[in-house]
């Protein structure tokens, strides 16, 4: 693979020194992980530009993410041509000074670089006319703006995006260009990370690299467990942070802020619902054939911001399937289902599969649901909202999970529904909801692989009742 990477590698170690601390003087080596993540976020492309046009590196503190970042950002102005911008920006000035101070120390330790560059305030400029700032979150002052490279520091503290939206769509001009976004893990999934992360996991947009380590770190992780920190904790892995250190924090910092900060993780802040190591199993990558016996059920959010099409196979072990999901693109407030399309997908369905149900709230989907009853199709009313039915439901199906009585088709989308989902328990008993921290965590896909289950086990059950 063709990449920038090791060239950023050998910059750092030949011109770049370690500006404070026990290694202070000493040239910035970095480490294998480290080299891997350069690699792959500045990979080029065929037609012989980057292939990322921007990166989240998320990781846990002392990770030295801001110490390579401002090592890219010097890389960047001295290798490039006339014109180069570089910028700085963090949620306020302070916090991107922190990057400018490392590369004005970078610049001083180094005679080749003292040469090349002129250094201010919070500026950084090159005699060919390429120059590097500092921004705070008054996000009027990037517009008209041409960066090359921008360093979004510590993302997880914006409560507003425009000023990275600005620095982003401001470099949209550039052929080659990158918007970095360096950050621990966030404590609000509807902040500005939040959704990013939301798009990340979406695995549709090659044009952003993501490097999150931390996301596998499990929910009941023990914050004392040594395992865990060599496996999550490029530092500790490495000796520059040592056991005394992340004893007194996991001693003094609550379970969630200790993963957050030194795991790299996010944890929700309910507890997970579904065991995913046992949910990874029990994924079947058989292909679905024609006229194979079904039932369909159909969950969407009253928001109209998302809507599945699940069918559940009627066969010994039955096999969920995941026909068609439609969900509101980051930052589109105008968008709705596209219920002509949700028509068409259950009428394709009903014409391939042999469709013995279809399963909806009708409060979600009067219309259709009349509609399709006209036409002969055999449709079930079901209210997703009713607890006893969504307790009977959610414990048909998390038993058939755990004895392995049910398989899946191994989607990731159906996956990341499944791991937003946490369990209510009260006097009625549990059952799924959406955890109310996440307002971009959809759950309508296990919504529909939970009822759809339980369609499915009823009809073969008592294959005579057309009846749920």
């Amino acid at each position: 693979m063709e990449t920038d990477g090791p060239a950023i590698a050998e910059f750092l170690a030949r011109f770049c020194r370690h500006p404070r601390g026990r290694e202070a003087g000493q040239p910035v080596l970095l480490v294998p992980e480290q080299r891997a993540v350069l690699n792959d976020m500045f990979a080029i492309g065929e037609d012989g530009t980057w292939k990322h046009r921007e990166a989240l590196i998320m990781v846990h503190r002392k990770w030295a993410k801001t110490l390579i970042g401002s090592g890219i950002a010097l890389f960047g102005l001295t290798s490039r041509g006339l014109g180069t911008e570089i910028y700085f920006a963090a949620n306020s000035r302070t916090q991107a000074g922190i990057l400018k101070r490392n590369v004005d120390a970078f610049a001083m330790s180094s005679k080749d670089l003292r040469k090349r560059l002129y250094i201010y305030k919070n500026r950084i400029e090159t005699p060919l006319g390429s120059y590097m700032m500092t921004l705070g979150a008054d996000a009027h002052q990037a517009h008209g703006y041409n960066p090359f490279i921008s360093l979004v520091d510590e993302y997880w503290a914006f409560r507003s995006n425009d000023l990275p939206e600005a620095l982003s769509s401001g470099a949209a001009a550039r052929e080659e260009s990158m918007t970095i976004y360096i950050t621990t893990p966030g404590i609000n999934f509807s902040s500005p990370l939040g959704l990013l992360v939301e798009r990340a996991e979406r695995a549709n947009d090659p044009s952003l690299y993501v490097h999150w380590p931390g996301k596998d770190v499990p929910h009941d992780v023990d914050p004392y467990d040594e395992e865990a920190w060599r496996e999550f904790n490029v530092g500790y892995r490495h000796g520059w942070i040592n056991k005394a250190f992340l004893t007194s924090q996991a001693a003094s910092l609550e379970r969630a802020e200790f993963v957050r900060l030194h795991l790299g993780g996010w944890l929700k802040r309910s507890a997970g619902w579904m065991n995913m190591n046992v949910w990874d199993t029990l994924a079947d990558a058989s292909e679905l054939a024609a006229q194979t016996p079904m039932v369909l059920f159909i969950d969407g959010a009253w928001k109209h911001d998302s809507v599945a099409l699940m069918g559940v196979t009627l066969e010994t072990v039955p096999v969920i399937r995941t026909l068609r999901i439609w969900e509101k693109p980051p930052r589109d407030p105008m968008w709705r289902v596209p219920y002509d399309d949700l028509d068409d997908a259950v009428r394709n369905c009903i014409e391939r599969y042999k469709v013995k149900q279809v399963g909806a709230d009708p409060f979600f989907l009067g219309q259709l649901l009349q509609q399709w009853s006209d036409d002969g199709i055999p449709v079930v009313e079901i209210p997703t909202n009713s607890v006893p039915r969504a307790v009977q439901a959610t414990k048909r199906f998390e038993d058939a999970v755990m004895e392995h009585r049910v398989h899946h088709d191994g989607n990731a989308v159906l996956r990341r529904h499944i791991a937003n989902c946490v369990p209510k328990v009260d006097h009625h008993g549990s059952r799924i909801v959406r955890d109310r921290g996440n307002p971009v965590g959809y759950i309508d896909a296990a919504i529909g692989a939970v009822f759809g289950y339980d369609m499915a086990s009823k009809m073969k059950a008592e294959p005579q009742l057309w009846m749920y």
